[in-house]
């Protein structure tokens, strides 16, 4: 973070990483809370710099994964990413073809940041995010790096689709449907990326 930071690397660096601060106060991931007592485990993050194909810089602070501990701070059953099958995509975009479909890509930035921690999880704050001396940080998110992150982004998305009348139709619930008076409209579903397929484009 201090080479990041460095004269030379602001001006490439310094919008990346105010933007991934930004998206951490706009989707209130964190809660300042005194330094929990004596046993109550605090995990580092870290930031992680790279470059988009496009050339775009990209921050993001992630979590120590590696330290959290399974029956305590994650648990089996959250251990998965929802990945559409290789087979189930190709079926999809067979019928695609096929039909004359409309085929569009969704990519949802800072996907994992709106989605409910439901464990008790503290980190130290991140370099440049404020927090009040002598404070760590509560996880509300979950934020990019633990376990259960993508189980947890499945969940809103699954949610959202059964409450707007969507229904799946793969074993996985990685592909939903929604049948309408004005056409058909998919929805794929790989990690945090979405294929969509509609015959209708104002679907």
């Amino acid at each position: 973070i201090q080479e990041a930071l460095s004269p030379e690397f602001v001006p490439l660096w310094g919008p990346a990483i105010a933007a991934e601060l930004s998206g951490f106060q706009k989707y209130q991931c964190f809660q300042p809370v005194p330094v929990p007592p004596e046993g109550i485990r605090t995990i580092p993050g870290h930031w992680i710099f790279s470059v988009k194909r496009n050339g775009t810089p990209k921050a993001r602070f992630v979590m120590g994964g590696h330290r959290l501990r399974i029956g305590v701070d994650y648990f089996e059953y959250k251990n998965y990413a929802a990945v559409l099958s290789s087979r189930d995509n190709r079926v999809l975009l067979g019928w695609a073809a096929a039909q004359g479909l409309n085929i569009y890509q969704t990519d949802i930035q800072q996907a994992f940041l709106h989605c409910l921690l439901e464990e008790d999880i503290y980190i130290h704050p991140p370099a440049l995010y404020p927090c009040p001396p002598g404070h760590v940080l509560k996880l509300l998110k979950a934020v990019y790096g633990l376990h259960q992150g993508p189980v947890q982004f499945k969940k809103e998305v699954t949610d959202w689709l059964r409450a707007e009348g969507y229904d799946p139709i793969n074993d996985s619930e990685t592909i939903w449907k929604l049948r309408t008076a004005k056409g058909i409209l998919v929805h794929a579903l790989y990690a945090d990326d979405f294929l969509h397929f509609s015959n209708n484009p104002e679907l």
